[in-house]
């Protein structure tokens, strides 16, 4: 090949799809943070959403743990 042959080739650009009314993420648009890291485990960003999220949800008084024994025994005290 001689020196500027390659200026000759065809460049084609990439298409890339929009995928967003799929809900599929795709790793070419997407700008967050990664919930998983190439090795396959989770990320600390992904694990501290989690935790702050459920810190958020609403406490439900109503529901239990039928095992929990301190609560079954207040509950006698009180009958």
């Amino acid at each position: 090949l001689e020196r500027h042959d390659w200026r000759k080739l065809l460049v084609q650009p990439v298409a890339v799809p929009n995928l967003a009314h799929t809900g599929i993420r795709s790793a070419y648009t997407y700008n967050g943070v990664p919930a998983l890291r190439p090795d396959g485990t989770v990320s600390s960003a992904c694990k501290r959403h989690i935790a702050e999220e459920f810190k958020n949800l609403p406490q439900n008084t109503t529901a239990y743990d039928p095992l929990d024994m301190s609560r079954r025994d207040k509950d006698k005290r009180l009958k």
